[in-house]
């Protein structure tokens, strides 16, 4: 079921469309421009950086650490968000000029009509255009985002429970009953190590480890209540229900490590089970799961082997012009 050979068609389809959405001139809008910036940071950064955690002054939303996620973005700040400015200020525009035109004190006697033809095919007519518009850019990326890739290069099962995450892995064979399993917990605050650059309320015990570069599939379900796998930044959102296995897919750029949260309210405890996800170069995964196959441990002192210490992608701020 893995394989090294990633540059495949799928992949190449998921990046010449996330090539489309790279350099929005509307993303100086909705803190764009921060992200813009930040984008040519992490570039150059440490291939083990940290996307989703907080970042002092950071504005917009998180940094794209997928394609699809990157198409989300464009999505908001060039197509979504200008659309909803516009709307916003026509409609404070008409409130202000039906308060100031048609007040009390200049129309004592109101006048009396009860529709316009003209005004009324506008306001029928016009959402109907707007709604159009933005589904010749959301659906092809609700399409993709729903469609797994044929070729992947890790299948892994996602499971929630109450309150942490079991991560099960197929065995040679692609069998995920004779696999390997483990449970991610969130590290107490007491435990947190700054030195490894562990996030407070992100950071877990055992991350979710994934080839970068490659199309991964996962399965999503549930031990006991409805909750949902998120990671803004590779652009995924699934509900896990129980008794239900869904699908979603993501392929993470580069090595890295990226947060996520559980996004529906599932008890008590629904603010402590974060998720890590841990990207490693294919050499550094293969040997990861050479070794937590046969012993989950084992594969704790791999993992650390090839994750250098974890540090938040700083975030410039352009200066004002």
């Amino acid at each position: 079921m893995r394989t090294s050979k990633f540059r495949d068609a799928d992949l190449k389809a998921n990046r010449k469309m996330g090539r489309g959405f790279r350099f929005a001139p509307m993303r100086l809008f909705s803190g764009g421009l921060v992200s813009g910036v930040a984008a040519s940071v992490i570039s150059f950064a440490s291939p083990a950086f940290a996307v989703g955690a907080p970042t002092d002054r950071a504005i917009g939303l998180q940094e794209a650490g997928s394609d699809i996620a990157e198409a989300q973005i464009f999505l908001h700040d060039t197509i979504l968000f200008p659309i909803i400015t516009a709307v916003t200020i026509l409609v404070l525009a008409l409130l202000l000029y039906v308060m100031l035109r048609f007040r009390r004190s200049a129309h004592p006697e109101p006048r009396n009509f009860s529709h316009n033809t003209l005004v009324e095919v506008i306001w029928t007519t016009v959402p109907v255009v707007i709604l159009v518009f933005i589904s010749l850019f959301s659906f092809p990326i609700l399409f993709r985002e729903g469609i797994t890739p044929k070729t992947v290069g890790e299948t892994v099962k996602v499971r929630g429970n109450q309150w942490s995450w079991t991560y099960i892995y197929p065995d040679a064979s692609g069998d995920l009953a004779n696999g390997f399993e483990f449970t991610s917990n969130l590290v107490p605050d007491e435990e947190i190590d700054a030195a490894k650059g562990q996030k407070r309320q992100l950071s877990v015990d055992y991350p979710l480890v994934v080839p970068a570069g490659e199309n991964i599939r996962v399965l999503v379900t549930a031990a006991d209540v409805i909750h949902s796998f998120g990671v803004p930044a590779l652009g995924i959102k699934s509900d896990a229900v129980p008794g239900k296995t869904g699908e979603t897919w993501f392929n993470a750029r580069q090595p890295g490590t990226y947060f996520g949260v559980c996004y529906e309210l599932c008890g008590i405890r629904h603010g402590y089970m974060p998720i890590e996800v841990r990207a490693l170069a294919r050499a550094d995964y293969d040997r990861w799961r050479a070794a937590a196959s046969g012993d989950v441990e084992a594969g704790l002192t791999i993992l650390a082997a090839a994750s250098a210490p974890v540090q938040a992608a700083p975030v410039q701020l352009a200066a004002r012009k």
